[in-house]
């Protein structure tokens, strides 16, 4: 019988945001949740009813800001094995990226990520701020020998 995560063996590496930028995007979305709530107790007494429409509008502005930044950071997880690439995102179904289907990876100094594009399965992005992004992008080169185009 084959397990649940059986495509999960002989892990080489996982990349994730550090606990860093995790730590800071949930005491970011905490105090996005708090504050206002705090601020409308304290100034509702007293305030004028469109300046409160204003304190409401400004919260779901920093909320609408915060939730996805904690999504990326709590949530994105790739593992590379000796057979492939494991995607784990909340923005996309879980990707199994095989070494043979990578075609090119470029940088973009702009957005300060590499693209790694496959042949079917889309577009596989890797932030500067991911953890062991340069042994994947080696592993990468060992297993299909295509390689990462150099920062500038």
């Amino acid at each position: 019988m084959k397990e649940k995560n059986d495509h999960i063996k002989n892990v080489n590496l996982v990349m994730q945001y550090s606990r860093g930028y995790k730590c800071i995007s949930a005491v970011g979305l905490l105090a996005v949740i708090i504050f206002p709530l705090l601020m409308i107790d304290q100034e509702y007494k007293g305030v004028q009813e469109y300046d409160k429409i204003d304190y409401v509008l400004v919260a779901l502005l920093f909320l609408i800001l915060s939730v996805p930044l904690f999504l990326e950071f709590h949530f994105i997880k790739i593992v590379a094995t000796e057979e492939h690439i494991i995607c784990q995102s909340p923005w996309r179904k879980k990707r199994i990226i095989g070494y043979n289907e990578i075609e090119s990876i470029r940088y973009s100094t702009i957005f300060q990520w590499y693209r790694i594009k496959t042949k079917q399965q889309g577009v596989l992005v890797l932030h500067n701020y991911l953890s062991t992004e340069q042994q994947l992008l080696m592993l990468i080169e060992n297993k299909s020998g295509i390689k990462a185009e150099q920062k500038t």
